[in-house]
């Protein structure tokens, strides 16, 4: 309570939505510092997590829930409807009829709609979410904390039978896409893209699946950062677009065994951008594995 009397009223609001959405996920009563209390913080890093480093870790939950709902959710209505319904994002909070005038739907499909999406949350993600964002405010790797040393809150916890291979992709993608963000530091030496994603798989654990390049390519070009074209051999190329070279793309010529070529590179500030949209490229390759 003292440290909810002392916080601006944007961030308690914040906290008490969050809370009220953990309560739903979990059929019960279980606030966020039930959560960082059961796991192996020590109580050094949650005094720092309840205080000093309390808003960057809400802005963390905030980041890490939007990774998953909008890998998650079917459509963009499902996980509006449910930031609309707890105040989460900015959003503020609204009554089921309020949200089905905004949508056209009946109060009661808003209810199933939020629901069906709390579901897909389910505890043991919810709680992985809060510890990946804990982490990432502590500054330190979540796989020790993610490896089987969570001391589970809610007794015997039903594992996500019927979880289907397309489901389990998604939520390795976004294990990789908050570990990226904890563990990658841009390299101050321009990277091609290829070394850049190297670099990206190498901080991955053996169970999570691989950014691929051709996702990371398909994202730049649909983003008008990279364009095709056909060069004097008739082959097809790319290179950076205007776009693209105002965010850190350019080209190198360089000479090979085979002779001169153009190389594409990424300064710190492209590889940063890469980075800052992982939640969008990794939403991009869901769509191409279902």
């Amino acid at each position: 309570r003292g440290v909810l009397v002392s916080m601006d009223n944007e961030l308690r609001d914040y906290i008490v939505n969050l809370n009220a959405l953990s309560k739903d996920v979990f059929g019960e009563e279980c606030r966020i510092s039930f959560i960082l209390k059961s796991t192996n913080f020590s109580q050094e890093q949650i005094v720092y997590l309840q205080g000093e480093g309390l808003h960057d870790l809400m802005q963390n939950i905030d980041f890490a829930l939007r990774v998953f709902l909008t890998a998650y959710s079917s459509t963009i209505k499902n996980y509006e409807i449910l930031y609309m319904r707890y105040g989460l994002f900015g959003c503020k909070k609204q009554t089921l009829e309020y949200i089905g005038r905004q949508y056209g739907v009946t109060r009661e499909r808003v209810r199933q709609i939020q629901v069906k999406t709390l579901k897909t949350l389910s505890k043991n993600r919810f709680q992985k979410l809060i510890i990946i964002a804990a982490c990432q405010t502590l500054k330190i790797g979540a796989s020790e904390m993610l490896d089987g040393k969570i001391r589970t809150i809610v007794a015997d916890p039903l594992p996500d039978y019927g979880m289907s291979g397309a489901d389990r992709r998604t939520e390795e993608a976004l294990s990789m896409s908050l570990q990226t963000l904890i563990n990658y530091a841009p390299s101050d030496i321009p990277l091609s893209i290829s070394e850049f994603i190297r670099r990206i798989n190498n901080l991955k654990a053996d169970n999570i699946i691989s950014i691929k390049y051709r996702t990371v390519i398909n994202f730049l070009i649909n983003a008008e950062l990279l364009e095709e074209y056909i060069n004097t051999e008739g082959k097809v190329r790319k290179r950076p677009t205007e776009s693209g070279m105002r965010i850190g793309i350019f080209t190198e010529e360089r000479n090979g065994s085979n002779g001169p070529y153009t190389i594409i590179l990424y300064n710190k500030e492209a590889q940063k951008y890469l980075i800052d949209n992982m939640e969008n490229i990794l939403t991009a390759e869901q769509e191409t594995v279902c």
